[in-house]
């Protein structure tokens, strides 16, 4: 593996500098970047390389893997692929990671032209699946900053007969605030489709630091407050998302799950119609200084 040293920051506050794997120096002339994190994960991480490695285009793909676990099990199931830079890190949230792989991926690919995700335990829908949205998002234009798709599912490692699609009336606000609604409620048919979204390189698009449903918070906010950046891409499946992933069981079992969809949907409210309950807490924004909410008239921080 050949290493390169680059300066960066911990969301743009602490100066950092990082060390970047890579077997060839090719895989930054890339046009497509599929950031993955990776946590303490096995040979599933292989089987999410192996949907990317196999997708029918003749566009240059990366894989840039962003490592914050204690263990290196999954190093062995991924030594024969190329076409993969990795990046350790530690002592970094989710939310943190997710920004610091955009951050990374503007600076070191400087052909990419559309940044996307892949959680290390699903695989993309597919053989077709980067092609298919990314000839659709050259249709679109220069305008388009951001997109999302819908996604298949999986249950215990097979496919269910289900899909989850983002209805192209999101960008209305009524209909945004039904299905969070419905989100809260626990409707396994609500929840947005957000592991799918795409992105331009140095776009700013960031993670709030928030302990669940990160990605659901970012998705809201652009269609909310950057609406004319973006489009819904209703047709398209980009990723086979796994329903028994780790995280998402931990945030059911420790209540995090339903309280922050609940604040999401709150927040959306506000955002949308500046309407709240003064005894709600609602996010009233995030960036590198934190996240900011809202209650009782008061404000405070959280970083």
């Amino acid at each position: 593996m050949n290493v390169m040293n680059l300066n960066s920051n911990k969301l743009e506050m602490n100066e950092m500098q990082f060390q970047i794997s890579f077997q060839n120096e090719n895989v930054f002339d890339s046009e497509i970047v599929v950031c993955m994190l990776v946590y303490n994960n096995g040979s599933e991480v292989a089987d999410a390389i192996y949907s990317v490695r196999e997708q029918e285009t003749s566009r240059k793909i990366a894989i840039l893997i962003i490592d914050g676990g204690q263990g290196d099990d999954w190093h062995s199931h991924v030594l024969s692929f190329e076409g993969i830079a990795i990046v350790k890190i530690s002592d970094y949230t989710i939310a943190q990671a997710r920004n610091l792989s955009h951050q990374i991926s503007s600076m070191v690919f400087p052909c990419a032209k559309w940044l996307c995700r892949l959680d290390a335990d699903d695989v993309l829908d597919s053989q077709f699946s980067i092609e298919t949205i990314a000839a659709k998002l050259e249709a679109e234009g220069s305008e388009i900053n951001w997109a999302i798709t819908g996604n298949s599912l999986s249950q215990s490692g097979s496919r269910i007969n289900r899909v989850n699609r983002p209805e192209e009336g999101l960008f209305q606000t009524k209909t945004l605030i039904s299905r969070l609604q419905r989100m809260v409620e626990g409707e396994p048919d609500a929840e947005l489709p957000s592991c799918n979204l795409w992105i331009k390189p140095n776009f700013r698009a960031i993670y709030p630091d928030i302990g669940s449903a990160e990605d659901h918070w970012l998705v809201t906010h652009l269609l909310i407050n950057q609406p004319e950046e973006g489009v819904i891409l209703h047709d398209c499946l980009f990723a086979n998302y796994s329903l028994s992933g780790n995280n998402s069981e931990v945030n059911r079992s420790n209540g995090s799950h339903q309280e922050s969809r609940r604040k999401l949907c709150a927040s959306a409210i506000f955002w949308s119609t500046e309407d709240y309950e003064a005894n709600e807490e609602i996010c009233i924004g995030w960036g590198s200084e934190g996240v900011v909410w809202l209650k009782n008239g008061r404000i405070r921080k959280r970083f």
